[in-house]
């Protein structure tokens, strides 16, 4: 059964103020002028259970300790959006004098946490977190009396809404939090918003976020034979807890550094694929109640790769000829190419070796560069070649991953 307020209740008790907070402030002279050039317009003065209208002229209004101005900012909710939440801000501003004597800008806001409905689980459904509260624009994480407590009446076609609908703000930046509760629902669910400073109810179309499972390689398509490996990434999104979610992922070619993974707190979760002879690997991951997700990466032959390799110990083989000195003989035709060809052996060793974690060289890499395998396989064969010796090390950031 979905929950609602009676009228007369509601329209009561969205007119009512609490009690007056302690207040040391003195009374204070607004500017509305200067209010107006903002864009602000349609000035109320909101005192303990009255709000009287200003006429359209006005332009100054003294206000006492427990009195504010309502300005009105827009017509509509505009939204902020974060990583975490989503904020509406209502279009309106609260303004008051400080006792000394500066403007205060007070703006109603309501933080939606993960930024709509979430699915909770079968029995719970979806939910969703409103902290709603009044911050102060110029210190929005300062905590401020109130000149006067201000209710937010809060109603939602939904199954519940706890622990109640009715909130009271007594200070900035203390949110006060109402949880929603729907087992099944459509694509939007209206809210709907009453503030004590207002006759009116804001409306707001809440979103629902389905839960849903993707996968995606990056990249898409690596060099075959065991060259280069492809970062799967997968993400789930809809879900109110979604840390240490458990997804299994398996592959039909190639090695997967892990078949299972836990979610971060964002939603996300990375394995690694390392490619296997050619052709097209099918990655899938699959998620409990999500069902799922399949993405496929090309295993394709490493010619650039090859290319690279045999130019780059060619041209540290022959950097090495050509620097050898001027008191040894003349190497011969054949002794030249023999060095050729062991300066690009040793330069395809070692450049296979470093895409596999293992350094030959003692010349590392930095993971920016992480894309340019051709030039890096040519730099590495290259000095190799010119070296015409290698060394053991592992290679930092490769080892047991590769290049990606």
């Amino acid at each position: 059964m979905r929950r609602s307020v009676p009228a007369a209740f509601f329209v009561v008790m969205t007119l009512l103020f609490a009690a007056p907070a302690t207040m040391s402030a003195q009374s204070g002279t607004l500017n509305l002028e200067e209010l107006r050039l903002e864009g602000v317009t349609e000035f109320q003065v909101a005192a303990p259970q009255r709000i009287r209208t200003l006429p359209p002229g006005e332009r100054t209004v003294t206000l006492s300790p427990r009195e504010y101005v309502i300005g009105k900012t827009g017509t509509e909710i505009t939204e902020r959006v974060t990583k975490n939440k989503k904020t509406l801000v209502l279009p309106y501003r609260l303004y008051r004098i400080a006792p000394s004597g500066e403007k205060l800008e007070l703006e109603p806001v309501i933080e939606i946490i993960g930024g709509g409905l979430r699915y909770r689980s079968r029995q719970e459904g979806y939910g969703a977190r409103l902290d709603i509260g009044v911050i102060d624009v110029n210190e929005p994480n300062v905590i401020k009396p109130l000149p006067q407590a201000v209710r937010f009446l809060v109603n939602a076609e939904v199954d519940s809404l706890t622990p109640n609908n009715l909130v009271e703000c007594t200070r900035t930046f203390d949110f006060k939090s109402v949880t929603l509760h729907i087992l099944s629902p459509p694509d939007t669910v209206a809210v709907r918003i009453r503030p004590s400073f207002l006759t009116e109810t804001l409306r707001y179309e809440l979103g629902v976020i389905r839960p849903a499972l993707s996968v995606t390689a990056n990249p898409p398509v690596i060099y075959g034979l065991g060259l280069q490996t492809s970062v799967i990434t997968v993400m789930v999104d809809g879900l109110a807890d979604i840390e240490g979610f458990p997804v299994s992922v398996s592959t039909d070619r190639g090695n997967l550094n892990h078949t299972t993974l836990t979610l971060s707190q964002d939603g996300r979760g990375t394995i690694t694929l390392r490619s296997l002879s050619f052709g097209e690997a099918v990655v899938t991951a699959i998620a409990p109640t999500l069902g799922s997700y399949i993405v496929t990466v090309q295993f394709v032959p490493p010619w650039l790769f090859l290319i690279a390799v045999i130019a780059g110990g060619a041209a540290g083989a022959g950097i090495r000829l050509t620097t050898a000195g001027t008191d040894r003989r003349k190497p011969g035709g054949r002794t030249v190419l023999c060095r050729l060809v062991r300066g690009v052996l040793l330069g395809l060793l070692a450049a296979v070796a470093y895409t596999v974690g293992v350094n030959l060289t003692g010349f590392t890499f930095p993971a920016e560069l992480s894309g340019f395998e051709g030039a890096i396989a040519f730099v590495i064969s290259g000095l190799a070649a010119y070296a015409g010796k290698l060394k053991l090390e592992a290679a930092p950031g490769n080892a047991g991953g590769g290049t990606t």
